[in-house]
């Protein structure tokens, strides 16, 4: 489809509905068909053409995916992880993989999810949503070792995203790892200031270091930068240290 390569997609969708008019029992026209629909984000009227082609063809192919990408789209996650396990057993890629990952854990499914986004990383090790994946799938699973050392790979990869380092954060305070964890989360706040979340970890960090007027100080920041969890923990270890004060 010369049309369709160049990237003339309404010249093609014409010449294809002409031709499946013609010819409906090629398989091929659904598949290009199906793909055009899918540029255009019109996903049932592509996913009718993918099983068509499927009904077809001898194999599903490039199209098994395609359904799959679709059904993950629709937010029909269990559907996607059938047809994801079944697409990486007879096509295994690194992003069939990827999206078996990403469904498990819309699913909540994190070991799965684990055992998926690290055979994506086999076929593709640097690719940052399956780096930051296994990470985030490791630390839901307790692996807390593991999710660190993930984390640490996706701010190497992408040293910008907010994401990987308040994930490495996590990671770092549940493994025991407090001025480290500190560290990370200063990375975050240094991509997002006055996020609340971060403010308030490091707090948490600085009490567990003992360093009650640091916690404060954090925990006051983050209140007032909107973060919920501050407030109660002002009132509770905070007040007192302000009472001393005046």
């Amino acid at each position: 489809m010369k049309h369709f390569a160049a990237g003339d997609t309404v010249k093609a969708m014409t010449i294809l509905n002409q031709k499946i008019d013609k010819h409906s029992d090629i398989a091929d026209l659904y598949l290009y068909r199906g793909k055009i629909k899918l540029e255009r984000n019109d996903l049932n009227a592509a996913m009718a053409d993918f099983n068509t082609f499927c009904s077809l063809n001898s194999t599903c192919g490039e199209a098994g995916y395609l359904k799959s990408w679709i059904l993950y789209k629709q937010g029909n996650y269990r559907a996607a992880v059938e047809q994801l396990s079944e697409q990486t057993r007879t096509r295994p890629t690194a992003e069939a993989f990827l999206y078996l990952g990403l469904s498990h854990i819309q699913l909540k499914n994190y070991g799965p999810a684990l055992g998926a986004f690290e055979k994506s990383l086999e076929l593709d090790p640097t690719n940052y949503l399956a780096t930051y994946n296994t990470g985030l799938a490791a630390y839901r699973e307790s692996q807390f070792s593991l999710a660190q050392h993930y984390f640490e790979q996706a701010t190497n990869i992408l040293p910008s995203d907010y994401d990987a380092w308040y994930g490495l954060g996590l990671t770092q305070n549940a493994g025991g790892y407090l001025e480290e964890s500190n560290k990370s989360y200063r990375q975050a706040l240094a991509i997002t200031p006055e996020d609340g979340g971060s403010l308030f970890n490091i707090g948490v960090n600085y009490f567990g270091l003992g360093d009650l007027e640091q916690a404060c100080s954090y925990w006051g920041k983050a209140e007032a930068a909107g973060n919920l969890a501050a407030t109660p923990s002002l009132e509770r270890h905070c007040q007192e240290k302000e009472a001393t004060t005046h």
